[in-house]
């Protein structure tokens, strides 16, 4: 049975959805605001260039947008190949148009970190609005009631990894709303038949000459330099078309006026590996701090505030004689600023924020994790970090954004820990335990007694 039909399980549960609608409209936990635009798909994507090997797959999804007949279309391709670009310029160009397509675009990012809660509050921050209330089945249910209020709405679920049941996120089917088209994006077309794709297009590699030409729009006039072009050739062909490596390499280099600097990139282990290619843009940045800011921006999730880094930054005392808190906002700006230029951050939804590409995030945790000792788990399941004593010993910073934790350990030996965060998921549901209180989240009340190091505690 499609997921977007009722299931059996559905009809059963009648007589609580019933009450669940009833109290979604009771509840006045709902505050209006003016709708932001996002600058992120408002504006011309700069790491977007209009190949031959792209305009089919764009035209192919704008067409598809266009198709009365067409409810669900997918884009899927692998890590770093250009989806969420393709997806964005595609909610660019329709926001664009002097006839409105649809009534409203809205943007989630899914990705593997993703829960329910989270998911909704996407959608209503794209619709202008705040859910105070905390039970994700009511909110669903007000959701779906708002969402079937808007004539003509496109919603863009990028980078899933699994099936998801939209009604539980409170988006109605395609059924029952004539006028809804959902666009999604996904590593796996069989994530995308799951959920009820009709039309799924995929989206390959650069071709070899497309690849080049990417590269020295990125670089710019250096590459073609009589001296360096021929190294520089081969440099982008290691990138084996990928964007995201060809775009993070060519940002490494682009100041690099040295033959031998360039030969070094060439001899490093490339080769069908876009985690090397960004691990090399990583090492090539010059500060101590510029890695320390974008390590830290790996375990923020996506569409992060800058005024959180600011935080952690602050509370981590990596700004060694900046004692106002105005003097660390302009350095954070500053760092986050050249993130970006190296192409390991991009735009957020607005200028407060940023984002990290998946693939970029992976690395910077992998490292992150050889090379630091941080626990930033991308797992739902941490039971088998918390039993590692040895690592938790050595371990300087925790970050279990993803996990679903509903009790610390007793014991948590972390001399070295200075960062632990739950990434704010259950600041509303903490309760230190004493025995016998029930709560989402217990934490052992002599939790902190072997973290004397602990700097910044955020829940």
């Amino acid at each position: 049975m499609s997921c977007y039909q009722l299931s059996k399980k559905a009809e059963k549960e009648a007589d609580t959805i019933d009450k669940l609608l009833d109290q979604k409209n009771a509840f006045t936990g709902v505050s209006f605001r003016p709708a932001v635009e996002r600058i992120d798909i408002i504006r011309p994507l700069e790491e977007y260039a209009a190949f031959e090997s792209r305009n089919g797959a764009f035209d192919k999804v704008m067409a598809a947008l266009e198709d009365d007949n067409v409810n669900m279309i997918g884009v899927y391709g692998m890590g770093g190949v250009g989806k969420t670009t393709l997806v964005k310029e595609a909610a660019r160009k329709i926001i664009a148009k002097e006839k409105k397509p649809f009534d409203e675009v809205i943007l989630v990012a899914i990705t593997q970190a993703s829960n329910i809660s989270n998911i909704q509050n996407e959608i209503t921050e794209n619709l202008g609005l705040k859910i105070e209330e905390r039970s994700v089945d009511v909110r669903a249910a007000w959701l779906h009631d708002r969402l079937k209020k808007i004539n003509k709405v496109l919603i863009i679920l990028d980078d899933i990894w699994e099936e998801h049941d939209l009604d539980a996120l409170g988006i109605p089917s395609v059924d029952k709303h004539k006028g809804l088209k959902i666009l999604m994006t996904s590593r796996r077309l069989e994530v995308l038949k799951s959920m009820g794709s009709q039309k799924s297009l995929p989206i390959d590699i650069l071709k070899e000459d497309e690849a080049w030409n990417l590269f020295k729009i990125v670089a710019g006039p250096i590459a073609e330099r009589s001296d360096l072009q021929s190294t520089a050739e081969k440099v982008a062909q290691k990138c084996e078309g990928l964007p995201i490596a060809i775009a993070t390499v060519a940002k490494a280099l682009k100041h690099k006026e040295n033959l031998y600097e360039w030969e070094d990139a060439l001899e490093r282990e490339l080769s069908g590996n876009v985690h090397s290619a960004i691990g090399m843009s990583y090492n090539y940045l010059e500060r101590e701090e510029l890695k320390e800011t974008f390590l830290l921006c790996s375990i923020m999730g996506h569409n992060a505030a800058t005024e959180d880094l600011l935080k952690y930054c602050r509370g981590l005392g990596l700004f060694r004689g900046l004692d106002t808190i105005q003097k660390v906002r302009r350095r954070v700006l500053t760092l986050v600023s050249e993130l970006k230029d190296a192409s390991l951050l991009l735009a957020g939804s607005s200028p407060e924020r940023f984002d990290m590409h998946d693939v970029v995030c992976e690395v910077a945790i992998a490292i992150a994790s050889r090379d630091r000792g941080w626990l930033a788990s991308g797992k739902e399941d941490v039971s088998e970090e918390w039993s590692d004593k040895d690592r938790m010993r050595t371990c300087s910073l925790v970050s279990l954004q993803n996990a679903k934790v509903s009790e610390l350990p007793d014991e948590l030996e972390c001399p070295k820990l200075t960062f632990f965060s739950m990434g704010g998921k259950n600041s509303s549901s903490l309760i230190f335990s004493t025995g016998g209180v029930d709560s989402s989240l217990k934490i052992p009340k002599n939790i902190f007694e072997a973290m004397k190091g602990l700097k910044v505690f955020y829940f």
